[in-house]
């Protein structure tokens, strides 16, 4: 994750901020953030437009704008839900520190981003996954491709053999 790294080269560059007073501020410009931005920024448009075309193209002409209205719909219950898991990784990261400090703290500097930044990364990894498992089986509208299930011969047998206890080869 980029903001990930960006935050944890911050946290080593930037001084200790334990024994500075509440007000100071770390001397470092804001540009160093503008490439993280940028990449958020960019993904997403790549991916509303993606989301806009499926919902279009693949819907009956008849209910097209009621499938543009869903698509609306999931975007913003898409930010509903990630000020949610922003107040839960934070109430729940605050919970189980000793300091209660959490890795969203009122002062940021005080918090742990880095970690919060990698902990979204590997969210977005299982969604990442989640997203190609079921694209994989989604057949488009305008394929329609012809096809017929196959019938498959039972193998318990088989199976039984290999795994049955006592006799198994396999067994366990």
């Amino acid at each position: 994750s980029a903001c990930g790294s960006g935050e944890r080269w911050v946290r080593s560059a930037a001084p200790l901020l334990d024994s500075a007073p509440p007000s100071a501020v770390v001397a470092m410009s804001v540009w160093w953030q503008a490439p993280q931005y940028l990449l958020v920024g960019l993904s997403e448009v790549f991916a509303s437009i993606g989301q806009m075309e499926l919902f279009y193209d693949q819907a009956p002409a008849a209910m097209r704008s009621c499938s543009m209205a869903l698509q609306l719909l999931s975007v913003c219950l898409g930010s509903y839900l990630s000020g949610a898991l922003v107040y839960v990784l934070a109430a729940g990261t605050a919970a189980l520190d000793p300091a209660r400090r959490g890795w969203l703290p009122k002062d940021l500097n005080a918090g742990r981003l880095d970690l919060f930044f990698w902990a979204m990364a590997a969210l977005c990894l299982a969604d990442l996954a989640a997203f190609l498992w079921v694209a994989s089986a989604y057949e488009y509208k305008a394929e329609a491709v012809q096809w017929t299930p196959i019938e498959y011969q039972d193998n318990q047998g088989c199976i039984d053999l290999v795994e049955k206890t006592p006799n198994g080869i396999l067994r366990m």
